[in-house]
């Protein structure tokens, strides 16, 4: 029995780490869309609203891409980042990316005629790490709930 729960507890892991893998080419962003994906999943409404908000999509729009294509939070922010920075509508990154999954984003967007290194590949990377990193209402509400780091914490004098 305890075979048994090993077995299915190690597939549940290598199903979930295949599934975070990003493959862009940039080990510092990869790791940001893990945790992009984890935040988003836990406050779904928020990307939703943020998504919707910065490339112009409805909800239902939104639910449709995620649901048909059975996309992840974070592959859908590349799909729209890959797209507006290619010109090329939401469908053909989706098409050219299913049609890629195993040669990574680099492949993808050098296959919808984003050069590597051209100031677009560089403008879409930035994008990304701010949507990513910096701004906090794309991940979720990630205040401190009051604690702080400073001092005063500790016994009076």
């Amino acid at each position: 029995m305890r075979v048994l729960k090993l077995f299915v507890l190690l597939c549940f892991v290598f199903q979930f780490a295949e599934a975070q893998i990003f493959q862009t080419g940039d080990v510092n962003i990869d790791a940001a869309l893990r945790n992009f994906n984890i935040h988003s999943k836990t406050d779904l409404s928020l990307f939703k609203k943020k998504i919707g908000i910065d490339f112009g999509l409805s909800e239902g729009r939104i639910d449709h891409l995620l649901i048909s294509y059975k996309m992840e939070p974070a592959d859908l922010l590349l799909v729209l980042e890959t797209s507006r920075h290619c010109s090329k509508p939401v469908e053909k990154v989706i098409e050219c990316y299913e049609g890629n999954i195993g040669h990574g984003w680099g492949a993808i967007a050098k296959d919808l005629g984003i050069k590597p290194g051209s100031p677009e590949f560089h403008a879409m990377k930035k994008n990304l790490k701010y949507k990513c990193k910096g701004d906090k209402d794309y991940r979720g509400n990630a205040n401190n709930h009051g604690h702080s780091k400073g001092k005063g914490k500790g016994k009076r004098k």
